[in-house]
């Protein structure tokens, strides 16, 4: 089966739709899309949060490092979020030998914490095996997660993910948030009722199954209050 990629904002959305409504931290996974033809006050009237949070601004067209390229501008309000992204909209961005113009870009919520609260995890299907890679520094400067994240494989039709294959990818998490991130994790692979069961989680759990996804990141995790919420997540 071929495999697509999806802009954040659609990502969001769908892990939005997956979760349950209890879930700690669901309620701050909302964003806006902007794009040329956007109307600034249809799109306020649709998101009122836009004026009232503060808000971070950035392209949405599947660039990796934004925060390194000076594409992530953070703790705006409505009318500096929309300055910075109207300054940009129609830009052309070289990024290696790769040439593009940027039209496409999310709003979202920001979220106050330091670089310490930030995690990353992935988690994506091969034919063999299911593979959740972590890394206890998340945010712009994480670099090469293939090189520095732990890795856990679960064969294709084994027991799947459990707090126990998992916590070891957490020990260099602050101990009295393991429990947290641990628990945020699982919830991204168990269905709404938190049920378990056997297999592959990229096509047995609901998260997945419902979604149809077989690669997921959550590249910047913040545990505010022990209660992670994502900030980056496609």
């Amino acid at each position: 089966m071929s495999a697509k990629a999806i802009r954040e904002v659609t990502g969001k959305l769908m892990l939005r739709e997956q979760l349950a409504r209890d879930t700690p931290g669901r309620e701050t996974i909302r964003s806006a899309a902007v794009n040329e033809t956007t109307d600034w006050d249809k799109l306020l009237a649709a998101n009122p949060w836009l004026a009232t949070e503060r808000l971070v601004a950035k392209p949405d067209q599947l660039i990796k490092r934004r925060g390194q390229l000076g594409l992530v501008a953070i703790n705006l309000d409505y009318e500096g979020a929309k300055a910075w992204i109207k300054e940009r909209m129609g830009s052309e961005l070289k990024i290696g030998s790769a040439t593009g113009i940027l039209r496409q870009f999310v709003i979202e919520p920001f979220v106050k914490h330091e670089q310490s609260d930030e995690y990353y995890v992935c988690m994506y299907a091969t034919p063999t095996a299911d593979i959740v890679l972590f890394h206890h520094e998340g945010g712009v400067d994480i670099g090469d997660v293939d090189a520095k994240a732990s890795k856990l494989e679960l064969p294709v039709g084994g027991d799947g993910l459990t707090a126990e294959l998992l916590a070891p990818l957490l020990s260099q998490v602050p101990a009295d948030r393991q429990a947290c991130v641990l628990n945020f994790v699982l919830l991204l692979t168990t269905d709404r009722g938190g049920g378990g069961g056997g297999g592959s989680f990229a096509v047995r759990c609901q998260r997945f199954k419902l979604a149809v996804v077989g690669f997921t990141v959550v590249s910047t995790t913040a545990a505010c209050n022990h209660q992670p919420p994502p900030l980056t997540g496609c």
